[in-house]
C-alpha cells in the first residue's frame, strides 16, 4: 500500500474546505486509498491545531476526526533525528516518513522542507500529489 505523511496543514485545509484537493487525499486515507503513517508528536500535533478556536471547527467533528485519523494511521516511533527542514517543528514529519519509508510527504507549505524530495521521499503540495498519483 503506497504509504504517505501529511503535514498538518493538509488536514486543517481538508476540514475547512470539503471540495480541494486536501479533502481529497484525507477521504482516499480513511477509505484505505494510501495508508497514513504519523508519530506520536503528529498525532499531538493534528489535535492541538484541529482544536484552535480560530479555525471554528466543532468539538464532535475534531474528536471524529481525530478518532477516524487513528484508526487509520500506522504509528511510527522514529528512530532517526532529522534536522533538514526551514522550521525544525517540521523535521518531524521528514523523521516519521524516513522511518515509516512512507513514498511522499504532502504539505501546503513545501517551501518549509528540502526541495523536491529527501532521501527518497517525494515532498509534494496536495494537488500535485493528486495529479501524480492518477496519472503517473
Amino acid at each position: 500500500m503506497h504509504r504517505i505523511v501529511l503535514d498538518t496543514n493538509v488536514l486543517v485545509s481538508a476540514l475547512l474546505n470539503p471540495h480541494g484537493a486536501p479533502a481529497e487525499i484525507f477521504e482516499g486515507l480513511l477509505e484505505g486509498r494510501w495508508t497514513l503513517l504519523a508519530s506520536p508528536d503528529i498525532l499531538s500535533e493534528y489535535e492541538g491545531v484541529l482544536s484552535r478556536a480560530k479555525f471554528g471547527l466543532p468539538t464532535g467533528v475534531v474528536e471524529e476526526t481525530f478518532r477516524r485519523l487513528r484508526q487509520a494511521a500506522i504509528l511510527i516511533r522514529p528512530w532517526e533525528s532529522i534536522q533538514a527542514c526551514v522550521d525544525p517543528a517540521d523535521d518531524k514529519f521528514l523523521a516519521c516518513a524516513l522511518c515509516g519509508k512512507a513514498k511522499h510527504l504532502v504539505t501546503g507549505n513545501i517551501r518549509h522542507f528540502p526541495k523536491g524530495s529527501f532521501m527518497g521521499i517525494r515532498i509534494l503540495a496536495p494537488a500535485d500529489f493528486l495529479r501524480g498519483y492518477f496519472y503517473s
